[in-house]
């Protein structure tokens, strides 16, 4: 049973780290829906209002994405809209990573690897 376990363990940490990376893709809509809902409870329109609202923004940022993609020919422009995409999914992506290599490896071990145990007393 503790087999099993250990697998289980492993395969759904693969599919979460899967999850997680492939999400990081819809990094900007995500931002730019939250913003909004922010903005919107902070005017005063309630969880529900701002939650409707952060969503609308949401989809519309992703469905504004796929259409200028889809109705650009020119690479430098389809290239710059792949870019105002992907950025903010490589900076999720990049923190993703550094939390679980922080979550995984203690920091004094981390220190001695890479600077040899002659330093620490």
């Amino acid at each position: 049973m503790i087999v099993i376990g250990i697998i289980l363990s492993f395969v759904s940490l693969g599919f979460l780290c899967w999850l997680l990376f492939m999400l990081a893709v819809h990094a900007l809509p995500f931002f730019a829906g939250v913003t909004a809902g922010i903005a919107a409870y902070h005017s005063g329109s309630g969880e529900i209002g701002a939650f409707l609202v952060g969503l609308i923004a949401g989809a519309f940022t992703l469905a504004a994405g796929q259409i200028a993609v889809a109705a650009f020919r020119s690479p430098v422009i389809r290239t710059a809209i792949a870019l105002v995409f992907a950025v903010p999914a490589a900076m999720a992506g990049y923190h993703a990573a550094l939390g679980l290599a922080r979550l995984l490896v203690s920091r004094s071990s981390a220190y001695r690897r890479s600077c040899g145990s002659r330093h620490l007393r």
